[in-house]
């Protein structure tokens, strides 16, 4: 299958300008060529789609989404989760992300949901899957989300059944957070003992860790134990930011995650506990991000998407508005969806950027990203390995 895109606006996340009148050629599940000329002869194709005018970008990446729901899903049973996971799935579609990373599901039908997006026999984008959270006894997420360990001895096994399980990544629980009632969001969990056994672990499989995070020193002790991506970094200080930039960490702060629960709360019947939380660090958190963003630390985009009052997909303008909040600029925000999220994961070479020889996951959104967050509302076309998973732009 060939698929040629014409009349282009190829933003091709590598932070290079916008080019308008691109072409881009697809064959198989791979670009095979670019033009940016304008001028050059169509090659043949089984289908060409004419962007209109509109941005051609990489599929989006989310590094923080959870499809077997939250602590709002702990009561279903693992039949209703997997079925909320498969309507989550065209979900992220629908919004043109074409990689996420579930960070905490404890059913194991999380590692069969991924397979079947990614073989096609159900509709969704490529997943990375860490399975259940490793947690303290009692630690945040305890107990409908995590694998509860005490000690380096019971890291190791956590850690090794997620793997056994078949997890891409490992996720620990370095500190307290919202979702956790008998908790504060404040405190710090894991000793720094226990995150390096979940560290040594993964390492010797191939594999990365993160670290939900929020207490600056939680942070601090999961990155010197080599976590690779913190998560939230709601209480990020100076001394933070440097140890991050010291040790390579990638923040992925899921700024619109309070936001929804703040917004969506009451109507949703989110925890009063959880509310008050929420309020309590929203300002917080958009000073915290910004100050990594000010001290170089890489921001890779993710939304904590989850139960139905943030599903997959519909925080992703919040998300893009919030990060524009701390001082990014549309212009970085894009590619921290995008090239900077998959040098995060570490599939860099294949996926990102479009770049010949890369595999195809492309959007067309309607609208100018550089201009405005409301144009990754207007998602008309979604490619993902080289399969049209979603058309409005015009064929010829």
């Amino acid at each position: 299958m060939r698929t040629l895109i014409v009349n282009a606006v190829l933003l091709d996340g590598t932070g290079a300008d916008p080019v308008p009148g691109a072409s881009v050629l697809v064959e198989g599940d791979r670009i095979v060529e670019i033009d940016v000329t304008g001028t050059a002869r169509r090659p043949s194709a089984d289908l060409v789609v004419d962007a209109g005018g509109g941005t051609l970008m990489p599929g989006l990446i989310d590094l923080h989404v959870h499809f077997l729901g939250s602590s709002q899903t702990a009561s279903w049973t693992e039949i209703d989760k997997t079925l909320y996971g498969v309507e989550q799935g065209r979900l992220a579609l629908d919004a043109g992300i074409t990689t996420a990373r579930d960070v905490g599901a404890k059913e194991q039908s999380i590692f069969a949901l991924r397979d079947h997006f990614a073989d096609g026999r159900l509709d969704g984008p490529r997943v990375l899957a860490c399975g259940a959270m490793i947690a303290m006894t009692g630690g945040h997420g305890s107990p409908f989300n995590t694998r509860e360990c005490d000690g380096p001895d019971e890291v190791r096994k956590g850690t090794r059944e997620q793997l056994r399980a078949g997890a891409d990544w490992i996720k620990i629980s370095a500190t307290g957070g919202a979702a956790t009632a008998n908790e504060k969001i404040t405190s710090v969990q894991f000793d720094p003992e226990e995150m390096r056994m979940a560290v040594h672990e993964a390492t010797k499989a191939g594999k990365y860790v993160c670290a939900h995070a929020h207490a600056a020193l939680g942070i601090r002790q999961a990155v010197q134990a080599g976590v690779r991506t913190i998560e939230h970094g709601v209480f990020i200080d100076d001394e933070t930011a440097a140890v991050m930039l010291e040790h390579g960490a990638w923040l992925v702060p899921t700024l619109s995650a309070y936001v929804a629960i703040v917004e969506q709360g009451p109507a949703f019947g989110i925890p009063a506990y959880m509310q008050d939380k929420a309020r309590m660090v929203t300002g917080l958190h958009v000073q915290s991000v910004a100050r990594a963003y000010q001290a170089g630390v890489p921001i890779a985009f993710g939304t904590d998407a989850a139960g139905r009052y943030n599903p997959i997909g519909r925080s992703v303008v919040r998300e893009v508005e919030l990060l524009t909040e701390a001082g990014m600029p549309l212009a970085e925000v894009a590619r921290s969806a995008t090239s900077v999220a998959a040098e995060a994961l570490g599939i860099a070479d294949t996926v990102g950027t479009v770049e010949v020889g890369k595999r195809a996951d492309l959007i067309i959104l309607a609208g100018d990203p550089l201009r405005t967050a409301g144009a990754y509302r207007s998602v008309s076309f979604v490619m993902s390995g080289g399969v049209v998973k979603r058309r409005l732009a015009f064929d010829r």
